[in-house]
Parts: C-alpha cells; sequence; structure tokens
C-alpha cells in the first residue's frame, strides 16, 4: 500500500466514522424529543437543547456506543481498526 492510498483511507476512514457518529447522535436526540415531545425550537440552540435533553454522554461513550451497535456490520472491523490504529489507541 503506497502512502498515499493510506492517507486515503484514513481520510475515508475518518468522514464513515464522522458521519456514523452524527447519525447516531441525530436518532438518539430525536427519539428523546418525540418521547419527551419537545417543540424543535425549544431545542434551537445548544444550551437549550443540553438542559432539554437528558441522554447527553461524553465523545469517548459515544464511540464506544457505536463500536457496540455497529460490530455486526461487514464494514465495522476495517474502518475500526483504520481509525485506532491513526490514533494510536
Amino acid at each position: 500500500m503506497s502512502p498515499r492510498d493510506a492517507l486515503i483511507g484514513a481520510v475515508l476512514a475518518l468522514v464513515l466514522l464522522t458521519v456514523a457518529v452524527s447519525a447516531l447522535m441525530l436518532v438518539t436526540r430525536l427519539k428523546e424529543a418525540r418521547a419527551k415531545r419537545i417543540h424543535p425550537q425549544a431545542m434551537a440552540t445548544s444550551t437549550q437543547m443540553a438542559a432539554r435533553l437528558e441522554n447527553t454522554q461524553p465523545p469517548t461513550t459515544t464511540a464506544i456506543s457505536l463500536k457496540r451497535r455497529c460490530s455486526s456490520m461487514p464494514w465495522w472491523p476495517l474502518l475500526w481498526r483504520s481509525v485506532t490504529r491513526l490514533h494510536g489507541w
């Protein structure tokens, strides 16, 4: 694997991870907002959202939760290995 291919793979892995975490956060927040019947305008700013929502987690917890939820997907091990190697975890 050339350095260029490795760099493209790492960038792609980070983009996919960002999309996956963003989608997970969106789904989690929408479920909670619907369950509590919170109007979207009541969560217009991050301060209002933090005050109304209870299910807020630190980023590390979110990444671990994402790993557990996605572990059965065939592309997941490759993505997880790429990200952990990149960050030296």
